[in-house]
């Protein structure tokens, strides 16, 4: 019986780790601009952008560059998993010369960036158990919202 509330304990602590943590990652990497934000005077503009590793977007004034992935521990096609996994990157977000380099993931609500949440709403290819993805075939879309 005691082996049993060890057990549940330590899956509690792990739950509590996989709700909390994404909101704790998202402060800013070694590195970011320090400089304060802009006094954007344009609307914010709702969209999605797709990239590849090291390529640059745009939402209206917002811009996007994936600079390299972090992790990828989605769940294979084809096999059954307990979590379903999760993709990190590390993307720098520029909008009116102010910039902030972030790590998002698609298992956390986004980033707030000067009046945009932004958010990664799908990655391809699927991973499957069989094949290594090259980080070249990754394609990442991202969500940007007005705030």
């Amino acid at each position: 019986m005691k082996k049993v509330y060890i057990v549940v304990l330590v899956l509690a602590v792990c739950l509590g780790l996989y709700v909390f943590l994404p909101r704790i990652s998202n402060a800013p990497t070694k590195g970011t601009s320090q400089s304060a934000p802009s006094q954007n005077t344009s609307l914010p503009v709702t969209g999605d952008v797709t990239l590849a590793i090291g390529q640059k977007g745009q939402v209206g004034d917002l811009s996007l560059v994936w600079n390299k992935p972090i992790e990828d521990s989605r769940c294979p096609a084809g096999v059954q998993c307990i979590w379903a996994g999760d993709v990190r990157v590390n993307v720098t977000m520029s909008l009116a010369g102010y910039s902030e380099t972030t790590n998002l993931s698609t298992t956390n609500a986004g980033f707030l960036f000067d009046g945009h949440a932004v958010s990664i709403t799908s990655v391809t290819p699927t991973l499957d158990q069989s094949s290594v993805i090259s980080p070249q075939d990754y394609r990442i879309t991202f969500h940007v919202e007005a705030r």
